[in-house]
C-alpha cells in the first residue's frame, strides 16, 4: 500500500533515512537534508518540509518499506507553463530486500499522481547521466530536458580580481528585470523547469541601466549554491563577475550549477579555481492536466507581421528600451 505520510510512519522514515538517495543536487550538496524532519514538518505545518509518500507491502519473505519526497517550485518566467507549479523529486529510500526493481516504478507512479492532485504540472529530478537512477527514471517515463555540470570551489581557493565594475545585491524591485533576463537567455524548454526564487536572492550586474548578469545564490548549512544567468553582452566579463561573486560568498564551500546551454562558462570557472564534479541529467515527467475545452472562433487575420527583436532586461519596471 502507498499513502501519504502520517504519524504511524515515524519509525519507517527514521529507519530508512540512512538509505536515502537525494535527487535534488542543491539539497544534496548544500543542505543537511533530513527526510525524517522534513516529513514531520510537512505533516504538521503547511508550506514547510517536504510532502512524503510511504510504501508498505506485506510479503512472505519480509515486509517491503520505502518512501519518496518532493517539493514544490514555481515556474519562473514567460513561455509554456510560466507561473505554474512544478515539483522536484527530492529523496527516495527503500529497505534493501532484493525486490527494488518491482517497488520503484510503483512508488514513482504514485508520487507523480500525488503531485498532480496538488495542481502540479510536472516533476523533475537531477541524476548522474549514466547508471541505475538514470535508467530507472527513463523506465518510469521521465525524459531528459537538459544536462548540467556541477562545479566546486573550496574556501579561499579562488582567484580574485578587482575590476572597475561591481556586482550588487538584488532586491524585490529587480524581480521583473531578472525574469526578463532569464526569459531572453534561457531556452524556452528549459524555462519550464527553472524555479522562481526571486531577484533578492542573488547578485546583479548592470550596464547602462540594463541587467546583463544575474547569479542566483542559495546559502545552505554545508555550502553555497550559485546559478548564473548571463546575457551575451556579459560574456567578456564573466570571469570577473564569477570571481566577485565568490569573494562575496566566502568563506563557505561554493557549488556552481551550469546548464548545457551555458557550457562556455567552463573556462571562466576553471580560471577562477573551480573543479568539475561531473555532469547530470535534468529529467522531467509531465503530469496530464484536464482543462476545459474552450469554444473555438476564427482567428483574426493580420495584415502585417510582428518585427522580431532581442530585448534586454532593465532593472526598473516598464520593459526594454
Amino acid at each position: 500500500m502507498i499513502r501519504p505520510f502520517d504519524l504511524r510512519d515515524l519509525k519507517l522514515v527514521k529507519d530508512l533515512e540512512p538509505q536515502r538517495v537525494v535527487l535534488d543536487s542543491r539539497m544534496a550538496l548544500c543542505d543537511d537534508y533530513r527526510p525524517f524532519q522534513n516529513a514531520l514538518l510537512a505533516y504538521l505545518l503547511t508550506g514547510r518540509g517536504t510532502p512524503t509518500l510511504v510504501l508498505r507491502q506485506h510479503q512472505a519473505g519480509g515486509d517491503l518499506r520505502a518512501f519518496g519526497q518532493w517539493r514544490e517550485m514555481q515556474c519562473s518566467v514567460q513561455g509554456s507553463g510560466a507561473g505554474r507549479v512544478r515539483a522536484r523529486l527530492t529523496a527516495l529510500a527503500l529497505e534493501p530486500s532484493g525486490k527494488e526493481v518491482q517497488v520503484w516504478p510503483q512508488l514513482l507512479d504514485a508520487l507523480v499522481e500525488q503531485v498532480g492532485q496538488h495542481g502540479v504540472i510536472g516533476m523533475s529530478a537531477e541524476v548522474d547521466d549514466t547508471g541505475f537512477w538514470f535508467e530507472l527514471l527513463q523506465q518510469a517515463d521521465f525524459s531528459v530536458y537538459n544536462r548540467q555540470e556541477i562545479w566546486k570551489l573550496q574556501p579561499n581557493a579562488g582567484q580574485h580580481e578587482h575590476p572597475g565594475f561591481q556586482l550588487r545585491l538584488g532586491t524585490p524591485a529587480d524581480r521583473w528585470a531578472v525574469q526578463q533576463l532569464i526569459s531572453n537567455t534561457v531556452p524556452p524548454l528549459i524555462q519550464q523547469v527553472e524555479s522562481d526564487e526571486g531577484a533578492e536572492a542573488g547578485f546583479l550586474w548592470e550596464e547602462g541601466g540594463d541587467v546583463l548578469a544575474f547569479l542566483r545564490v542559495y546559502r545552505g548549512q554545508r555550502g553555497t549554491w550559485l546559478k548564473p544567468f548571463f546575457h551575451p553582452r556579459a560574456e567578456s566579463v564573466a570571469r570577473q563577475l564569477i570571481q566577485q561573486a565568490t569573494a562575496m560568498c566566502a568563506p563557505q564551500v561554493l557549488y556552481c550549477c551550469v546548464r548545457r546551454y551555458q557550457q562556455w562558462l567552463s573556462r571562466p570557472l576553471e580560471e577562477s579555481g573551480f573543479e568539475s564534479l561531473g555532469t547530470q541529467a535534468v529529467m522531467v515527467r509531465n503530469v496530464a492536466v484536464r482543462l476545459p475545452r474552450p469554444a473555438l472562433s476564427p482567428a483574426p487575420m493580420r495584415e502585417k507581421g510582428l518585427e522580431v527583436t532581442t530585448p534586454i532586461a532593465h532593472s526598473r519596471a516598464g520593459g526594454a528600451k
